[in-house]
């Protein structure tokens, strides 16, 4: 398919995405200096999680925040490597939240509501993916 001016023209969903994950991005940056700050509460199952992660785990968010932004930014330049962006932070947002609730208790520092707030993120994340792919598809990524 011949990419045209009509085909290059962003989405809404495309402006959507893009603003939510830099949204999301500075909100994630600024919670981790509150609770790195000392400037909000904890619990004590917050405070244990908190402490027992390594420089690992840090690096690893990390990697997931560059992705999600990275294929934000992609997504909204219309070029073919966002679909690859989101799904590799799926698929690691997947594996370490695993690795988090059988190593480090992960549930326990989130709570049921947390739950429910990462279980609607992966939906987001899923969604993403998947109209990400769509365009990709359609041709509308170069």
């Amino acid at each position: 398919m011949m990419v045209t001016a009509s085909n290059r023209k962003r989405p809404i969903g495309v402006w959507v995405i893009f603003i939510f994950y830099t949204v999301a991005t500075a909100f994630t940056a600024f919670s981790y200096y509150l609770v790195y700050g000392g400037k909000v509460a904890l619990s004590d199952a917050q405070a244990a999680y908190f402490a027992g992660l390594t420089v690992w785990d840090h690096l690893i968010s990390a990697v997931q925040g560059i992705l999600s932004l990275s294929g934000a930014v992609v997504l909204f330049a219309m070029k073919r490597p966002a679909p690859y962006f989101f799904t590799a932070n799926a698929v690691l947002g997947v594996a370490v939240t695993m690795w988090q609730i059988v190593s480090k208790g992960w549930m326990e520092a989130i709570g049921s509501s947390g739950a429910v707030g990462a279980i609607m993120g992966w939906g987001i994340l899923i969604a993403v993916c998947l109209y990400a792919w769509h365009l990709l598809k359609k041709g509308r990524l170069t």
